[in-house]
This record gives structure tokens, C-alpha cells and sequence, in this order.
């Protein structure tokens, strides 16, 4: 009975390392983060950014890029000091320029769409001209340097 406990035990280990593992560095639909991203949060498909991050996408028959991006409020306008450059460049081309300012986020993400050439293998990066590390901030343990939460990527 003992030996049989340590063996589930043992098993429940071994499934919970392979589902962990399984779901780091999860791809997303056409998409595979390279540098500049982290993993995804707890919930949901939402990951944080550093200031500059960088993937590569397949597209689709309709060429289309969507995301969403969302920032605290509070960290935007007490870190940010109410403003946030982005830049999009697909293939080393700037696509979407962006500056986000005080409000914009208080009603949740807000929703990129960009058309992209159909059916190719394109380099993406997003570029920001802010990022902070709360731990420095004394605003929680966290050491990651971050710049802005992406979430729901979908190529078509």
C-alpha cells in the first residue's frame, strides 16, 4: 500500500512537469515569441513585454494582424508619466506608431489591427520608448523589466 502511494504520488509529479512544461513558452496561432517576451500570465493568454520584443508570424490568406495591449492606468500615468510610445515595424518596416496618454486604458486593452502581406513568414517587433522594473519602484518583488501587456494575437 505504501509503495502504491509513492508510485501516484510519483505519477502526479511526473504529469504535473509535463503539463507545466508543456504550457511554457506556449506559440500562439502563426506566432513564436523570440526575445523581449515573457511567459504567459495565469489567466488568459495575456503575456508582459519588455521595451523591445521581437517574433516572427505566418500569415494568412486575409493578411491580418490583430493584438490587444493594456497598461495599469496607475503605471501609466505614476510611471509612465501619462504617456507611451509604440512602434510596430513588420520586416524592419514601422506599420503602426502609436503614443498612448492618460485614459486610454481605463476602459481595458486597446485593439491593434494592421494589414500585413498574406501568406509569408514576416518578422514582427514592437518597440516602446518606456519600461520599468517594479521591484526597483518598490511596488512589488517583481524584477522583470517590463513595457506593456499583449495579449489575443490572431493572424490571418
Amino acid at each position: 500500500m505504501l509503495q502504491l502511494k509513492k508510485f501516484l504520488c510519483l505519477s502526479l509529479i511526473i504529469i504535473s512537469v509535463i503539463i507545466v512544461s508543456n504550457n511554457c513558452g506556449k506559440k500562439e496561432p502563426g506566432i513564436s515569441f523570440l526575445d523581449g517576451w515573457y511567459e504567459q500570465e495565469q489567466k488568459g493568454d495575456a503575456r508582459w513585454m519588455s521595451k523591445n520584443s521581437r517574433a516572427t508570424m505566418k500569415t494568412g490568406n486575409e493578411g491580418k494582424l490583430s493584438f490587444n495591449v493594456w497598461l495599469p492606468p496607475d503605471v501609466l500615468i505614476n510611471v509612465y508619466n501619462g504617456s507611451l510610445a509604440m512602434i510596430v515595424n513588420i520586416d524592419g518596416e514601422a506599420v503602426f506608431n502609436q503614443q498612448f496618454h492618460k485614459g486610454i486604458f481605463d476602459k481595458g486593452p486597446v485593439e491593434i489591427n494592421l494589414k500585413v502581406p498574406p501568406n509569408k513568414t514576416l518578422s514582427l517587433e514592437i518597440k516602446l520608448d518606456k519600461s520599468y522594473t517594479p521591484i526597483l519602484l518598490n511596488i512589488n518583488n517583481d524584477t522583470r523589466t517590463l513595457g506593456i501587456i499583449a495579449s489575443n494575437f490572431s493572424v490571418r
